[in-house]
């Protein structure tokens, strides 16, 4: 191949943001994937952006959970191979580490509407003073936020609102790193308002 076919491939935004001990060597793995007793888990990226939020190492967070909600730690965990989680097991997670957490749909109710509003200011107002962890799909083979596909967890960083959209950057735990995207491909992602808003103390 020509060089001068060849594009630049940059790096700017950061990178292994959670410290995840005992990742899969798999390198088509996703970095949010690791092993626990052998078993190899995959349905992390709810626990691992409370990491995020939280600035917990995954090995931390697990420690507390086990101890401090054991009975969450057992459902979740199942018989080996963690299930997915919920909004409200997200908000337990928080509990267990005394930070106040609510519902997404929660934190953007507009008492004027009568219902949330999902647009680019109000969610920079909540990512401006915590981390709103929000309900995306990707593409199960990229990792990448899109229309269709599997359902996932993500933390909001920040949006810069811009005429009629703007952009979204976003921890994504499926690359163990900070991304972006435009709001129209955020919110054709998102869809409705569904996840856990941690405000910052």
């Amino acid at each position: 191949m020509a060089d001068s076919l060849l594009e630049p491939y940059l790096e700017n935004l950061p990178k292994d943001c959670v410290k995840i001990d005992d990742q899969t060597t798999d390198p088509y793995d996703f970095e949010q994937y690791w092993i626990l007793n052998g078993v190899k888990q995959t349905m992390w990226c709810g626990p691992i952006s409370v990491c995020y939020a939280l600035s917990l190492s995954v090995t931390e967070l697990r420690t507390e959970w086990e101890f401090k909600n054991p009975s969450l730690w057992k459902r979740i965990k199942g018989g080996g191979r963690f299930s997915g989680t919920t909004s409200q097991d997200l908000m337990q997670i928080c509990d267990i580490f005394g930070q106040k957490s609510v519902k997404l749909e929660t934190a953007l109710f507009d008492e004027y509407l009568k219902r949330s509003r999902y647009t680019p200011a109000k969610l920079q107002e909540l990512a401006d003073n915590g981390f709103p962890i929000v309900s995306v799909k990707i593409d199960g083979v990229t990792g990448r936020i899109r229309g269709q596909g599997v359902p996932h967890w993500i933390v909001v960083e920040s949006v810069k609102p811009e005429r009629f959209g703007g952009q979204v950057l976003f921890y994504n735990p499926a690359s163990n790193r900070i991304e972006e995207a435009s709001w129209n491909e955020f919110i054709t992602s998102a869809v409705q308002p569904y996840g856990v808003y941690i405000p910052m103390v």
